[in-house]
């Protein structure tokens, strides 16, 4: 069911990081301000919902979120890298 181009999980993290770029920008942090606009940009891009053509070949192996696998897979190395390097 299309709900639009961004889906609705996303909004909260997006509306926060551009109260945070917009408050932080006033207050003269420009480079956080800066950074927490770009962190925005990915949130927009990271929670997009493309309206997406499934190909009906039945010999395909589909995978509707390899992205958000790759990303949760490499923050798991990363933490346990640092949990490893606390010790």
């Amino acid at each position: 069911m299309p709900t639009g181009p961004i889906i609705k999980e996303g909004f909260p993290l997006i509306g926060a990081m551009l109260i945070i770029a917009v408050v932080l920008g006033f207050l003269g942090h420009y480079v956080i301000a800066i950074i927490s606009f770009i962190l925005a940009l990915f949130f927009v891009n990271f929670f997009r919902n493309p309206k997406r053509v499934i190909p009906q070949d039945p010999d395909l192996i589909l995978s509707p979120r390899m992205v958000k696998l790759w990303i949760f897979l490499m923050y798991t190395k990363i933490f346990t890298y640092i949990k490893s390097v606390k010790k």
